[in-house]
């Protein structure tokens, strides 16, 4: 990081203990895992439930937590460019996607989709469907 004299504007944290998580997610300005091997990606959700700005990468899990893009940008993991390029547009609030500067609605939006009222929901309906 020194190389890129970017140790006064970057933290890696390391582990951080749970109870610690969103304290940690909410320092943040961007949150990005641009990965090609995340599974589901409940680091993204909880990102997005702190109301950050997320980026996950465009061949992994991160695909399904951020909606296909409605809720995150996903990017090329390999493309240093593009992450770096779609970091630098969210900072200045210039990437095309109006719902990253809107905190409280991040939030609302993924607990809508992903949150226990809705886990129950859609477990009771597979649960309908494979025992009728």
């Amino acid at each position: 990081m020194k190389d890129l004299n970017s140790e006064n504007y970057v933290t890696l944290a390391g582990f951080i203990p749970d109870e610690e998580l969103a304290d940690h997610y909410n320092l943040c300005d961007v949150f990005a895992v641009p990965s090609k091997g995340e599974g589901f990606g409940i680091v993204y959700l909880e990102a997005l439930a702190c109301g950050k700005p997320t980026i996950g990468g465009n061949q992994d899990g991160a695909i399904d937590a951020l909606c296909n893009g409605e809720l995150g940008v996903l990017v090329d993991p390999d493309d240093l460019t593009e992450i770096s390029t779609v970091i630098t547009e969210i900072l200045q609030k210039t990437y095309p996607l109006p719902i990253l500067y809107q905190p409280e609605t991040l939030r609302q939006t993924v607990i809508e989709i992903y949150g226990f009222e809705q886990f129950k929901q859609n477990l009771a309906q597979l649960l309908s469907t494979q025992f009728s």
